[in-house]
């Protein structure tokens, strides 16, 4: 991905207020192949239960809401 790309989307605190969008965006760029691996891998084992239990569009709505609270903390 170009880096002026990943600039645009990339989490930066001092500049929440001009680019609010980087709370959900951050989430999705990795440092690295083996940190998406992981994460993908944690997911493939973890998400199908835990959709199972609380239904799709919750498991959706936990999903980003974690990866919000995890820019904002």
């Amino acid at each position: 991905m170009p880096p002026w790309l990943v600039d645009q989307f990339v989490l930066i605190p001092n500049q929440l207020a001009e680019r609010p969008w980087t709370i959900l965006t951050y989430q999705f760029l990795h440092a690295g192949v083996m940190h998406l691996l992981f994460n993908m891998l944690g997911l493939y084992f973890f998400g199908p239960r835990l959709e199972e239990r609380i239904g799709s569009k919750h498991f959706i709505f936990l999903y980003l809401l974690s990866g919000a609270m995890g820019a904002l903390l």
